[in-house]
């Protein structure tokens, strides 16, 4: 006779020693009573003991119950590990490609999955490109402002944008700006910024934005020039974009705030984006 224990068994003897009755346990493993029952009574007959002391209508832990709930919960904890750690191992060696609309969120993404699995990103704002890399497999997730039906999505981050004025600019007294307070004035703006890029072009018309394509070479004319740059919570939360004696003033427009979600597998998306 097999008298190994499966690990469904102590599974339902956890359940019990925290729900203390067949009807709960069993709703919360999604199995019958009586099936529940036969796996108690399974594990009595491995181990060779009563584990249980059974009246009418009711069934509790003895002391053998006890100590025999205490050893499975940490087998289960052991076996939890064991997974966690050989996926992350796995996931090590592995890369995770994910293209997006915005270059916020692949900041946000670096900073919490940086040091569990190569990550490699593809900034655009072409949506139509992102999801047909989703879906031809180029890329494992893509961030996108919206979810999709067709596919799992979970909300990523909101990412709102700020204007960067000296003090004794004339935004430089306000709490917060509109695009039309700035519309008309020259901007710094560095070139990979996504969907971002069509967003203050098309509420500031009037507006030259003069690109820079590194990041350092934009922050060296941010601290040599008195022209207006953008930053954002992420940008400047994650120490992305510097301040240089700056004022960082929020723009209130609806479009100055963006909701970006995360969309992928739902193996992608339980694994890295819980």
């Amino acid at each position: 006779m097999d008298n190994n224990i499966e690990i469904y068994l102590l599974e339902a003897l956890d359940a019990f020693g925290t729900y203390r009755t067949l009807s709960e346990a069993s709703e919360h493993l999604h199995i019958s009573q009586p099936a529940l029952s036969r796996s108690m009574q399974k594990l009595e007959a491995l181990l060779g003991v009563r584990l249980f002391e059974r009246q009418k209508n009711r069934i509790t832990l003895n002391k053998n119950g006890e100590l025999a709930l205490e050893y499975a919960r940490k087998v289960l904890v052991l076996e939890k590990e064991m997974k966690d750690a050989v996926i992350n191992l796995d996931a090590s060696s592995r890369t995770l490609s994910i293209g997006s609309i915005a270059p916020g969120p692949t900041y946000e993404i670096g900073h919490e999955l940086g040091n569990k699995i190569k990550l490699a990103f593809n900034v655009t704002d072409n949506e139509n490109e992102l999801i047909d890399g989703l879906n031809k497999n180029k890329y494992q997730a893509i961030v996108l402002t919206h979810p999709l039906s067709d596919h799992p999505s979970k909300k990523l981050i909101t990412e709102q944008l700020y204007a960067l004025v000296l003090p004794g600019h004339p935004a430089s007294s306000f709490t917060e700006i509109s695009f039309s307070d700035m519309n008309g004035q020259n901007f710094l703006m560095l070139s990979d910024v996504g969907y971002w890029a069509e967003v203050v072009k098309r509420n500031m018309p009037d507006s030259r934005f003069i690109i820079q394509n590194n990041l350092q070479d934009l922050h060296e004319l941010i601290t040599s020039s008195a022209l207006p740059a953008f930053a954002s919570n992420i940008t400047m939360e994650k120490g992305i974009r510097k301040l240089d004696g700056r004022l960082a003033i929020p723009f209130n427009y609806d479009e100055a705030k963006l909701v970006f979600y995360i969309i992928g597998s739902k193996q992608i998306l339980s694994l890295y984006f819980q």
